[in-house]
């Protein structure tokens, strides 16, 4: 076993329970193919060391240019670099990226990345029009299934929020959902309380009545009451997704959130509190910020008086 594979491991060890499961298997598997990529690099000269304790800042300058001679887009290597500094810096105090970031600084230039699409206005008309023609008559997994994306676009929930999220804390008036699961819990992750889209309403109310028959604190429970599993709400949201013709899943639906909160009017810093990020420039970057004709119809209106053309 080579040494980054063996210091990995043990950083691997360390954080058990820390990340969530996913992420720990995902950085697990990021671990494996660095280890490749670095032996690599050394067996052919191109870096001093693999161990993390000894890598240079110029070993991540040959990195980073290996790494965009394979064609990688600059997002995947900032999770690898991600990686490698957590472990220097947890082996050794190794600050090998930060020094390197320091003195290359334009290998790290940041463009303003395009934002990942949202819901347009009428594909959101036409799945709340659906979900609130619904009756206690209709089927009651298909009241769930859009119960459950209504409440994701209309409450900006991550998935396990959804998942975890618990009927006893809405609001009388169905208008918040105070939130007490929360990605990164028990590390960074605190309850937030988040405002709920008026649209959401019928639907909400109308599987709320059938919700009470499982005797379940959660909102969307299994069928013995217990948490629905990600693959049984993502086979829910497959069904929503068929029925209306739209190919979405629950992060768009969180992003779908944010950015109509911009579009109206709400200041991005009070967006990122609603979402749970402990900064702006995470919402800006990921979520949401002011659409560029937004921005010009305010600059004319300020000019003339009346935002005209």
């Amino acid at each position: 076993m080579s040494e980054f594979q063996k210091r990995a491991d043990e950083f691997l060890s360390a954080y058990i329970g820390v990340y969530a499961p996913g992420m720990w298997s995902e950085l697990e598997r990021r671990y494996r193919k660095l280890d490749r990529i670095l032996s690599d690099l050394k067996r052919s000269g191109r870096i001093s060391s693999a161990d993390p304790s000894q890598i240079t800042a110029e070993d991540i300058k040959a990195f980073i240019l290996h790494r965009r001679g394979q064609g990688l887009k600059d997002t995947s290597i900032s999770h690898d670099l991600s990686a490698i500094s957590n472990l220097c810096e947890f082996v050794s105090g190794n600050h090998c990226v930060t020094l390197a970031r320091s003195r290359y600084p334009l290998l790290f230039a940041k463009r303003r990345r395009k934002l990942l699409p949202v819901l347009e206005k009428e594909d959101f008309s036409r799945i709340a029009s659906i979900a609130n023609s619904l009756t206690q008559r209709s089927d009651p997994y298909r009241i769930r299934n859009y119960a459950m994306v209504m409440v994701a676009i209309c409450g900006g929930l991550r998935t396990q929020e959804v998942q975890y999220a618990k009927a006893g804390n809405l609001s009388g008036d169905l208008t918040t959902l105070h939130l007490d699961h929360v990605k990164g819990m028990n590390t960074y992750g605190e309850e937030r309380t988040v405002p709920l889209r008026p649209e959401v309403k019928p639907i909400l109310a109308l599987w709320l009545g059938i919700q009470r028959r499982y005797g379940s604190k959660y909102l969307f429970p299994a069928p013995d009451g217990g948490v629905l599993a990600v693959n049984s709400m993502t086979v829910a949201r497959h069904k929503v997704n068929d029925e209306v013709g739209l190919d979405f899943d629950f992060r768009m639906c969180r992003r779908t959130y944010a950015q109509y909160l911009v579009d109206e009017g709400l200041e991005t810093d009070k967006v990122a509190v609603i979402l749970g990020h402990s900064s702006v420039k995470t919402t800006e970057a990921n979520y949401a910020r002011p659409r560029d004709d937004r921005v010009v119809r305010e600059v004319v209106r300020m000019w003339t008086g009346d935002g005209g053309q």
